[in-house]
């Protein structure tokens, strides 16, 4: 038996998971013998498994309470711009600017205080925000307007 000399120059080129393999030249010396089949394994795309669940921020909770508070009158909670919360260092008050988007009035300050985990809105205005409701240095920090 003979032996055959076979030359392959192979390109390989992985696209999405799956090996496309293209002979660019190929030369059997004697006739009537293929060339040797080359095979490629599987090529599998590694998924995530995870679902991820995440849990709502304390900036996401204080948007949330303020546009479900009762202080904010007429204006419809879909109406309401929530920006510029802070908190206090321990976390226990927030203060955010909320912002009615038809201008139907004026932007208000809102003081929030948390209780577990749940934050809610103890003073929504324009001026004097929290008075006699939190301290003076949490008023100071969260930088509220007006004098008490």
């Amino acid at each position: 038996m003979k032996r055959t000399t076979v030359t392959f120059t192979i390109g390989a080129l992985l696209v999405a998971g799956a090996a496309v393999v293209a002979p660019t030249q190929a030369s059997a010396l004697e006739r009537g013998h293929h060339a040797p089949s080359v095979q490629i394994p599987a090529v599998h795309q590694a998924g995530s498994t995870t679902t991820h669940r995440t849990t709502p921020t304390d900036t996401q909770l204080v948007a949330t309470a303020i546009r479900h508070s009762n202080l904010l009158g007429a204006v419809k909670p879909s109406n309401v711009t929530v920006s510029q919360v802070k908190f206090t260092g321990d976390q226990a008050w927030a203060s955010a600017l909320a912002t009615p988007k038809n201008g139907q009035t004026d932007p208000a300050q809102v003081l929030l205080q948390k209780s577990g985990s749940t934050w809610t809105v103890r003073d929504l205005g324009t001026a004097s925000i929290g008075c006699g409701i939190a301290p003076q240095t949490v008023r100071d920090t969260l930088g509220l307007h007006g004098p008490c």
